[in-house]
């Protein structure tokens, strides 16, 4: 089956979206699929090469790094789970990972969008966001804000190692879905991105207030 273009994906509204994640959630095997946008797809597989050589350069790279690297490469330009917005797009991922010497079922949602930069995020802009996004964050313990790409803004992250129960595993899946659905509601996703780029655009930087309130309609229990 042909994948499908970003541009063929559907485009959600934030209450549709809302709504799409109170019904599947962190499933990312129900989110619509498709290729990211060529441009983003195209610097990020250049970006990882550039990077590659420059490095093969001073040490040669082993057999494994190529392995490695092809399949980073490959990864660019498979199919994604993607949600289309009107201020830009999330993607999803659930993999394991070992952390520490323990395995970690590691949910990763990237936040990107054209408000921020036609292809790539500025240092500044993504700095400034991830910190807006941390102080919204911080009444959803399960909620970790991670530097992104370069054509990211940052990643909302989740983590359970197999140690953990099913319901803890489902806890902290909810955590995700709430924060996601608190900055969906009333633009804030668009005002935290507007934000970031008015203050790296005029060379300030990002004040956060120290108190959040979180709209108890963002609560699902």
């Amino acid at each position: 089956m042909t994948p499908q273009n970003f541009l063929d994906l559907p485009t959600m509204s934030n209450p549709e979206a809302i709504a799409f994640l109170l019904d599947h959630g962190l499933d990312f095997a129900h989110w619509p699929q498709g290729l990211l946008p060529p441009a983003a797809s195209s610097h990020l597989r250049e970006a990882a090469q550039a990077t590659f050589d420059e490095r093969d350069s001073e040490v040669p790279a082993g057999m494994e790094d190529h392995l490695v690297l092809d399949e980073y490469l490959n990864s660019c330009a498979s199919e994604k789970a993607i949600l289309r917005t009107p201020w830009g797009y999330l993607t999803g991922d659930s993999s394991p990972r070992w952390v520490d010497g323990v395995l970690v079922l590691m949910h990763t949602i990237g936040i990107a969008s054209p408000r921020a930069g036609k292809t790539t995020v500025s240092p500044g802009v993504r700095s400034g966001f991830a910190e807006l996004l941390k102080v919204e964050a911080k009444y959803y313990d399960a909620v970790e804000i991670w530097p992104g790409n370069e054509v990211e803004l940052c990643c909302i992250v989740a983590q359970c190692d197999c140690t953990n129960s099913p319901l803890v595993e489902e806890s902290r899946q909810m955590q995700v879905v709430e924060f996601l659905i608190s900055m969906l509601q009333k633009n804030t996703m668009e005002q935290l991105i507007d934000r970031a780029v008015l203050a790296d655009a005029g060379g300030e930087r990002i004040k956060v207030e120290n108190e959040v309130t979180v709209p108890e309609s963002a609560r699902l229990h």
